[in-house]
């Protein structure tokens, strides 16, 4: 048997369920380990989407006096957030 160690920020199982930063993957003597490495930014549509959202009124006050482009600043927090 082998042991894996991955280590990502954050990955999917099979199983939908958050898999932590390091995990131990033990693989049977049968089973072979294979490494695909894909540039996902080529196939992601580069479509828009519009979302309504809410946020407290001092906030946008702060944000909108700071000039803090708010799409900006809420794709940035959804790629780190998702790891991408």
């Amino acid at each position: 048997m082998v042991d894996i160690i991955k280590k990502r920020r954050s990955i999917r199982s099979y199983k939908d369920k958050d898999v932590k930063d390091e995990e131990i993957y033990t693989l049977k003597d049968t089973e072979q380990l294979a490494v695909v490495i894909t540039d996902m930014k080529k196939y992601r549509p580069k479509k828009a989407v519009k979302k309504t959202l809410s946020i407290p009124y001092w906030l946008n006050e702060l944000a909108e006096k700071e000039h803090i482009n708010f799409s900006g600043v809420l794709q940035e927090a959804l790629k780190k957030r998702l790891g991408v």
